[in-house]
């Protein structure tokens, strides 16, 4: 028995002197491992804490927001909830100092009428929409060409009204880029017929959105690039002679009638075929053109009686 509490004694001892041994060992390290203080919070993790430097802390949140692609797309919300969530964590005085915060709101807006339950761009406007187009990288990668398909469901979306002021011909361009390629845009080309008029802008806009898009190779499978410029050149001239200038022409052509009146009949004539429909219906003196060149083909065809001659 006396041996018992022996042993036991002996047991303490040594656990005793264990205990003291290594609470000695502790405080000889030279430990370069420490908590952090109570009270860092969120803010230590931008590293400024409690008392770090808000200069510093609004700094790491504008270059976050800064970093932002844009045009904003769908798969631009993680990196605004991460600028949303940094600037959550700073503290008031920290906030103060972050001058993009305005520009973090208006993505966090933009981003809300893309979002819309499925996934999909929500149909708003077409200014919402164009936007989107604009901020297009070219040539089209695979995020570029996944955001033209949520542009054209958007689209599909819109009212009659809206879709009006919508950028069409560009939006079917860039999807000829995507789905065709340039032997597609080639096969648009040689469809236009000539000569060019104000109703060919839509599908030159098309061609020309189409070509921008492609990648470098594409772009030199392109055949008709020289055909395009051309035909752009020449609807830059038709914006220059509308349905007023045509109006000039016809008071221009000197009375009476004679054969050496063809040319300027003939340019008048053709600068009106010239006009989209729209643009006709304005030119006011058509009439007197026709009646112009009524007489010239009489005189040509030999005959003498000319009808007289009206004044506009």
């Amino acid at each position: 028995m006396e041996g018992n509490k022996r042993k036991q004694l002996i047991c303490l001892i040594a656990t005793l002197l264990a205990l003291c041994l290594l609470t000695f060992g502790l405080k000889s390290c030279d430990s370069s491992v420490r908590l952090p203080a109570l009270g860092t919070g969120v803010h230590g993790i931008l590293g400024g804490g409690v008392d770090g430097n808000v200069d510093a802390d609004a700094k790491k949140v504008d270059d976050l927001i800064n970093g932002i692609k844009t045009p904003i797309t769908l798969e631009s919300a993680g990196a605004i909830g991460a600028a949303r969530a940094a600037y959550d964590a700073l503290s008031d005085a920290a906030k103060g100092k972050v001058s993009l915060f305005d520009k973090l709101k208006g993505f966090e807006a933009d981003l809300a009428k893309l979002q819309g339950g499925t996934g999909d761009l929500v149909a708003n406007n077409a200014a919402d929409l164009d936007k989107l187009l604009s901020g297009l990288k070219f040539p089209l990668d695979t995020d570029g060409i996944d955001l033209l398909g949520k542009i054209r469901a958007a689209f599909d979306k819109l009212s009659p009204e809206e879709k009006a002021k919508f950028n069409l011909p560009k939006l079917e361009g860039l999807e000829l880029a995507a789905n065709g390629g340039a032997a597609e845009l080639d096969k648009l080309l040689d469809g236009i017929n000539l000569p060019i008029t104000a109703d060919s802008a839509d599908l030159l806009a098309k061609i020309r959105a189409g070509f921008d898009a492609l990648s470098d190779e594409e772009k030199a499978k392109f055949k008709g690039l020289d055909k395009l410029t051309g035909f752009e050149a020449d609807l830059a001239n038709l914006a220059a002679n509308g349905p007023d200038a045509v109006v000039d022409l016809i008071k221009g052509i000197p009375a009476p009638i004679t054969l050496n009146s063809e040319d300027a009949i003939n340019k008048a004539l053709a600068a009106y075929n010239a006009l989209s429909d729209a643009d006709k219906a304005k030119v006011s003196n058509y009439n007197l053109l026709q009646d112009y060149l009524n007489q010239l083909n009489t005189l040509k065809s030999g005959g003498s009686d000319l009808p007289k001659t009206g004044v506009e």
